[in-house]
């Protein structure tokens, strides 16, 4: 109390202020977590927090389509003191009701009930893919294609009828059932609303092939993983292209009931019935980020995980931003797949997960085991940031951007009348993980017949061997433990060297080396009280970034410890007032006189870093910039081909530009390609085709280039630098 006191009179007001402040905060805290939530009946902590606001604010005439998590499956028939129709599983611990918000409040405060969550929609998030993941060497030189492997796909269907698709296609199971109007979880009334949902094996109730993928997302997926390639003479083949696909078909679009349904129909028949399905490809989810490992999805992960069952979830194209991932991608038992391009980068869409979150699998996986034998009071008053559940980081990345798989050819989503289409996401990055681990299986079991590979080992053995040398620059949060890598994956497995545990050393992180240029300036200013909310007196530094800069970083500090400033970095041609910067640093309550930020792989031009005050008077302040570059950056480039679709002797016209920030000397190769469908070159240039535009440019620009053989084709360009840095970029041509 004595040092207090001998402050001086401004600094005295100030510890007053913070102090007040901080009250005030958890006061406001508990009257949202604890008075509110007595006052409307509903246990805070069996709801998340979206849904708690929304049934705050309902007046009570409303009735709510939700599915409720108990802690055994035979406490389900609680739900009919109702006296409606509820949707029961024949696994899952858990029913489907129709329940209005007085009930809902009853429900959650069962001691039988873990969770009540409402039905909501959830969000849909390869030739090249086999050569850059190394299962085209699994394929060619060991021998293996997951024909001992069974795997589940959850998704909008299959094309049954698809060449590739016909052959690996064991069941194309459809979940029917009814949902409330205009795709809502939310009606006015209770009456008239069926909750069965039922699931038929097409195929085998009309006795033939059936298409049941109306939006063709769901048959993109199968290619990727177990495409057969019969119809591009195996040019387009998957990554297992002998594996045996389950599908589950949600028709247009992934709500959270579908999802249980499959899972509660797939766990059903390998615990019952032997059906030996050993992975779940999950090319969907929500946004969060993070785990609640009381939520119906992750329950249902997690039991699939007890069987033997491992879930692979698409990551979220919700990036470049941190803290942006699909939380079903958090759990600590199943795989979470960053998206890249073909030069091994991390995608400008692919989430990121938590810069400052648990990225220690291990750690999440004892506190879990732990939170889940702890009693009721104890997992109420769990502390997640000391004891973490959630794996805040991807676990490996692969090939997301532009990635040619198997579609229908009469689906509207193309229109290009072949059997293979073109498409980007963390969806296309998932399933070719899905197909690696089909073929790590395939190789386990033809080399250890008597053994069996659980999820945690593949897990374990997919993060271990990922490549870590192409993901240099960037950060865990990026890209987990690297590039997915078949090869090595499958040679462990082939040796029966399977590890037992991920290490700090066995994850991406950036680490400054020789090899990096750093550019840096100072700046210094003064800061308004509370800018950050009146947009007025804020700080405001410009960066200037070149081409092939690996990482951007900007850090504040200023001197009094009760004063809090914050730091946010806009990228080129952003409006610093009216636009939500990039990344930023913010902490209200924590005391500290030191912010900063940094992104990976800026783009060139004029960043700008804003600097605001947020509790403080006028805060005087000084800061640093940085920008990193390698000693050797990699080659950039540009492919523009016109016209997209051609007819009968149509040809095309074809411009690329490659530049190299290290000179045109260091570029070893450059290729341009035209491919057909079953993977043969039709034309082709090299480096010495191209025009020298200057020291550091190349460019080609054709004419009238004419196509023949099998439709689509690929225009492909690529280059390496003398440091084995890659350049890709390669567009479809398709026929009218």
């Amino acid at each position: 109390m004595s040092h207090i006191l001998s402050l001086g009179s401004t600094q005295q007001k100030w510890v007053m202020l913070f102090a007040a402040l901080t009250l005030l905060l958890v006061a406001a805290a508990y009257t949202v977590g604890g008075a509110q939530a007595e006052e409307e009946g509903l246990n805070p902590l069996k709801v998340d927090q979206d849904f708690f606001a929304e049934l705050s604010a309902d007046n009570g005439l409303l009735y709510y389509d939700v599915i409720v998590a108990f802690n055994s499956k035979e406490d389900t028939h609680l739900l009919e003191v109702f006296g409606r129709d509820i949707k029961t599983f024949r696994v899952l611990p858990m029913a489907r009701a129709v329940l209005n918000k007085e009930e809902i409040a009853e429900v959650t405060n069962w001691p039988e009930v873990i969770f009540v969550e409402p039905n909501r929609q959830l969000e849909l998030f390869n030739s090249d893919g086999r050569l850059l993941t190394r299962s085209e060497k699994v394929q060619m030189e060991l021998g293996f294609d997951g024909q001992s492997v069974e795997l589940a796909i959850i998704d909008t269907g299959a094309d049954g009828l698809h060449p590739d698709i016909e052959p690996n296609l064991l069941n194309n199971w459809q979940i029917i059932g009814s949902l409330f109007g205009d795709n809502a979880y939310v009606s006015s009334t209770a009456d008239g609303i069926n909750v069965q949902t039922d699931i038929v094996d097409i195929h085998a109730k009309l006795g033939t092939s059936y298409n049941t993928d109306e939006h063709g997302h769901g048959t993109h997926v199968f290619g990727t993983i177990a495409g057969t390639g019969d119809a591009s003479e195996g040019f387009q083949r998957g990554m297992a292209p002998a594996a045996k696909v389950h599908s589950y078909s949600t028709s247009g679009g992934i709500f959270i009931l579908y999802a249980l349904e499959a899972y509660d129909h797939i766990i059903y028949q390998v615990k019952y019935n032997n059906v030996p399905i050993r992975l779940i490809n999950n090319s969907w989810g929500t946004t969060g980020c993070n785990f609640n490992p009381n939520h119906v999805i992750n329950i249902a992960t997690r039991l699939a995980f007890q069987e033997g069952i491992l879930s692979v979830f698409a990551y979220g194209n919700s990036g470049p931003n941190a803290d942006t991932c699909n939380p079903y991608a958090t759990a600590p038992y199943v795989l979470g797949i960053a998206a890249t391009d073909k030069a091994y980068r991390i995608t400008g869409f692919s989430s990121r997960g938590k810069t400052d979150g648990n990225h220690d699998r291990e750690l999440a996986l004892n506190n879990l085991y732990a939170f889940l034998s702890a009693t009721p009071e104890e997992r109420a008053n769990w502390d997640f940031n000391e004891n973490p559940v959630g794996v805040y980081r991807p676990s490996v990345a692969a090939p997301g951007q532009n990635i040619v798989s198997a579609q229908n050819p009469l689906h509207p989503m193309t229109l290009s009348g072949s059997y293979y289409g073109a498409a980007s996401g963390t969806s296309m990055a998932a399933p070719h993980v899905t197909g690696v681990l089909a073929l790590v299986l395939d190789a386990y079991h033809a080399h250890h017949p008597e053994q069996t590979l659980t999820p945690i080992d593949l897990i374990r053995l997919v993060e271990v061997t990922a490549n870590k040398e192409v993901m240099f620059g960037f950060n865990t949060h990026d890209t987990g433990a690297g590039f997915i890598d078949a090869y090595a994956a499958v040679q462990r497995a082939i040796n029966n060297d399977i590890p037992d545990v991920v290490s700090v050393d066995d994850l991406v992180r950036y680490e400054l080396s020789a090899s990096v240029q750093i550019e840096s300036g100072q700046y210094r200013g003064e800061v308004l009280a509370n800018s950050w909310q009146t947009n007025m007196g804020y700080g405001l530094h410009e960066v200037d970034v070149r081409e092939g800069a690996m990482k951007l970083f900007a850090d504040v500090s200023w001197t009094s410890l009760l004063e809090n400033i914050y730091i946010s970095l806009f990228a080129p041609g952003q409006d610093v007032e009216n636009d939500k910067p990039v990344t930023y640093s913010a902490a209200l309550l924590e005391i500290n006189n030191y912010r900063f930020v940094e992104f990976s792989f800026p783009k060139p031009g004029t960043w700008k870093i804003r600097i605001d005050g947020r509790v403080n008077l006028i805060t005087p302040y000084e800061g640093t910039w940085e920008v990193h570059y390698a000693d050797n950056a990699p080659p950039s480039g540009s492919l523009e081909v016109t016209p997209e679709r051609v007819g009968g002797n149509d040809s095309i016209n074809i411009t690329a530009t490659v530049t190299d920030p290290d000179g045109i000397e260091d570029l070893v190769d450059v290729s341009l390609k035209v491919i057909s469908r079953n993977g043969r070159s039709i034309a082709s240039w090299t480096k010495d085709d191209f025009n020298v535009v200057d020291n550091n440019t190349l460019n080609i620009k054709l004419h009238e280039v004419r196509l023949r053989g099998n439709h689509p084709w690929k225009v492909v360009l690529t280059a390496k630098d003398s440091k084995n840095n890659v350049l890709h970029e390669d567009t479809i041509v398709y026929r009218k």
